[in-house]
């Protein structure tokens, strides 16, 4: 990357407190930077449209933990203050589009504890509003102001990540645990795992890292530090699903559509196969409001313990392989805090 193009670079970076992420930009804001309301078409109609969907997505955050993941990367490789405000978003957008396509095909009632988004506008309209923002965070990334090479690098990367998610999606969607041998179902939930959310917090590293200008040597274990981190995520999603179902037949979406997640790849290595047969098929025998909780409180009991344990040598593993590479900062106290709150949070 140029001089030239790292000052310009330099004009974006957000204006977050320090230690602290700026929050997404408003829908208003993200829809406006991309697109302007056709001519002779109702502002109230446009709205309805293109940024309602958007607002209501946006309106309701997680943890912004890709965007945490992307600033204390591009802080970790010798960036200043702040990686730029729009890549933190890109980020996050492409993770909340990721949702939405989630949650439909799920068929998922609530995401963060209010309606999922196709129960609120439709199907329809929300398959295209999670589809506008991938293309949104794509846009946002060839419009960032850096030198042809780089930029370039950065929309093949991430067209590559968002296309292994799809892959992985597509094995997560089609896979059954019932027709799995046990034996399998710790390669096949590692995979899935690595395609989709490792991925996604893999390149939230990566974009901090070419940011900032990182050597290739330093992408590479910013990269890993990202992919270990997104797989403790999803065991610890999978831990939590386990925990929601019991408490009510609607969160259940695992169990219901017979995935292939962590808690069953932990069984498959802590019963005898026939055991564990036994247990899988029993799953999706006569489902209904009162077995599902059941069978989630009977499987939390048997993988609980182990779950967390793995959960723990895989996040903090990490954080130890890139702390030997990196050394002590302020970036990576902020990865340890945000590690800490999410481990603690889950378990």
């Amino acid at each position: 990357m140029s001089i030239d193009c790292v000052v310009k670079l330099e004009r974006c970076v957000s204006n977050a407190v320090a230690g602290e992420v700026a929050d997404v930009a408003s829908a208003d804001a993200i829809v406006f930077r991309t697109s302007k309301i056709p001519f002779g078409v109702p502002p109230r109609l446009w709205n309805r449209a293109v940024v309602g969907p958007v607002a209501n997505t946006l309106s309701n955050p997680g943890k912004r933990v890709r965007a945490t993941v992307l600033d204390c990367s591009y802080l970790i490789a010798g960036g200043h203050s702040h990686a730029p405000q729009v890549l933190l978003d890109a980020i996050e957008v492409l993770h909340a589009g990721s949702l939405i396509i989630d949650d439909i095909e799920d068929g998922s009632l609530f995401r963060r504890e209010r309606p999922a988004l196709h129960r609120s506008i439709g199907m329809p309209l929300a398959i295209n509003t999670g589809n506008w923002m991938y293309f949104y965070a794509m846009q946002q990334l060839a419009n960032l102001p850096l030198c042809a090479v780089t930029q370039n690098a950065i929309l093949l990367k991430t067209a590559s990540v968002v296309r292994e998610c799809h892959e992985g999606q597509a094995l997560d969607l089609s896979v059954q645990i019932a027709e799995l041998q046990s034996f399998e179902v710790l390669s096949i939930v590692s995979a899935i795992s690595r395609m989709k959310t490792g991925g996604l917090l893999s390149l939230a590293a990566w974009l901090g890292g070419v940011a900032a200008e990182s050597p290739s040597e330093l992408l590479g274990t910013l990269e890993e530090f990202g992919m270990q981190v997104g797989i403790g995520l999803q065991m610890l999603n999978d831990l939590n699903a386990l925990k929601e179902c019991e408490g009510a037949f609607t969160n259940c979406d695992d169990l219901r559509n017979g995935r292939a997640t962590w808690a069953w790849a932990w069984l498959s290595e802590l019963v005898p196969a026939k055991q564990f047969h036994a247990i899988a098929a029993n799953s999706r025998i006569e489902p209904s409001e009162s077995t599902f909780p059941a069978i989630a409180t009977d499987l939390g009991q048997r993988v609980r313990e182990t779950g967390l344990a793995a959960v723990h040598e895989t996040i903090w593993n990490a954080f130890g392989s890139l702390h030997t590479a990196v050394g002590s900062s302020s970036a990576l106290s902020r990865l340890e805090e945000m590690l800490n709150r999410l481990e603690q949070k889950y378990a």
